[in-house]
């Protein structure tokens, strides 16, 4: 067998190499090879065919007769649907990037089949783009294309993950615990598909590009299906005796909160608003709403659950949404405020009250309060302190059963 280079000046491009009649070749990380194939040997599953043309470590390829591509492992048909890069399912909320090269090149640009591409700002092994699924998924491949730009395309690249509730990215490793290398693109627009064996559990993906022509560039689609239907973390709100922000500003505009996932963890006296969420509310079909609050050792008090169908960002709280509370009385009584708006002039949010009587008579549920007209309750400045009636009906709140939670959090369920 002979291998020579032709006149192109990029040894790692299998398009520069001319190989001799009658050899079957595939591209390794530097060389090319000529090795038999082995379907003989292989079960690529029902409905798949294998084909006799060996892949980067000599092995063999299935064609996938649930996506046409060929692959090493072919998945589920119930489970490779595009998670909606390309159909703009994925918001461009959802879409990150270590950088940009520019306003022409943004990570949210980086969508397959787009007419542009997301690139970095310097040519990097550490330049990636993550996408933030908001849900658990099962995640069964990935698609890339180059830049439909210029000639710029990722030729190899890692991928990493992050699980529900974790706090960093675990990636996906080759047989020897090292994070696997995929084989990426030769082309602008050329796709290429990789499937997942094992499959992941995942909520975000993250590609890095560890190697690239001309410069850190590319295109991507994931590939998978959702996991049941899970509560997703939408809001953290923290009360903080001193200096605190403001909660209600938070919910509503995002004002001195982080949408960092760090943040969504109780540990964190940071405000956490999920941006994709509070901004596509009714987008994605929210089904239900649970408010909980907690202790400061981050115990859970109380857990109130609202229908979320059909509703905003503000209607969800109302008295006729509640499916479950822990006040007995809340669904056969009058209130004077229920709503997250609540009574503005005097800075009282999320507000669940019975009626007003004069400071030491005014009587409730739930409040968080941002406002200094009771001092008897409501203390001397405007940190946001949140009040609850401990007992199973509403309480008065400068004597009654009232109690004082640190952190209020709203999740939500989708359809």
């Amino acid at each position: 067998m002979t291998c020579d280079l032709n006149d192109a000046t990029r040894d790692e491009d299998s398009v520069n190499f001319v190989a001799e009649a009658g050899g079957t070749y595939i591209e390794t990380s530097r060389k090319l090879t000529n090795v038999a194939g082995n379907c003989a040997f292989v079960d690529c599953g029902p409905g798949n065919i294998c084909v006799d043309v060996p892949d980067a470590v000599g092995q063999h390829m299935c064609s996938c007769s649930s996506t046409g591509y060929l692959a090493h492992v072919c998945p589920s048909d119930e489970c490779v649907e595009p998670l909606g890069m390309e159909s703009g399912v994925i918001f461009d909320s959802q879409i990150s990037a270590s950088s940009e090269y520019s306003s022409t090149y943004k990570a949210i640009y980086g969508r397959l089949d787009f007419g542009g591409c997301w690139a970095s700002l310097t040519a990097n092994a550490q330049a990636w783009i993550s996408i933030d699924l908001l849900l658990e998924h099962n995640i069964t491949g990935i698609q890339t294309q180059g830049c439909n730009r210029v000639n710029e395309w990722a030729q190899a690249y890692t991928v990493s993950y992050r699980k529900v509730n974790g706090l960093g990215d675990t990636a996906i490793t080759d047989g020897y615990g090292r994070p696997k290398i995929f084989e990426g693109n030769l082309d602008r627009n050329s796709k290429r598909v990789h499937y997942f064996n094992p499959v992941i559990q995942a909520v975000a993906v993250k590609v890095t590009v560890k190697a690239w022509h001309t410069h850190t560039s590319m295109r991507v689609e994931v590939l998978g299906c959702r996991i049941g239907n899970e509560w997703v973390r939408a809001f953290k709100g923290v009360s903080i005796p001193t200096g605190g922000s403001s909660i209600y500003n938070a919910w509503i505009s995002g004002t001195e909160s982080s949408d960092s996932h760090a943040h969504t963890f109780l540990a964190s006296n940071t405000h956490y608003r999920n941006t994709p969420i509070l901004n596509n509310w009714s987008t994605f079909g929210i089904t239900k709403v649970r408010l909980t609050l907690f202790s400061a050792f981050n115990e859970e008090l109380l857990s109130v659950i609202f229908n979320g169908v059909g509703t905003t960002t503000t209607s969800w709280f109302s008295s006729e949404n509640i499916e479950s509370s822990p006040w007995n009385d809340i669904k056969s009584t009058t209130f004077n405020y229920f709503s997250v708006t609540g009574d503005s002039s005097f800075g009282r949010r999320f507000y669940i009250n019975k009626h007003y009587g004069g400071c030491s008579n005014d009587n409730g549920w739930l409040i968080v309060e941002e406002g200094t007209n009771c001092k008897e309750y409501e203390g001397y400045n405007t940190s946001p302190r949140i009040l609850y009636s401990r007992a199973s009906s509403s309480q008065f709140w400068f004597a009654g059963d009232i109690g004082t939670a640190r952190a209020m959090t709203i999740d939500v369920k989708m359809g």
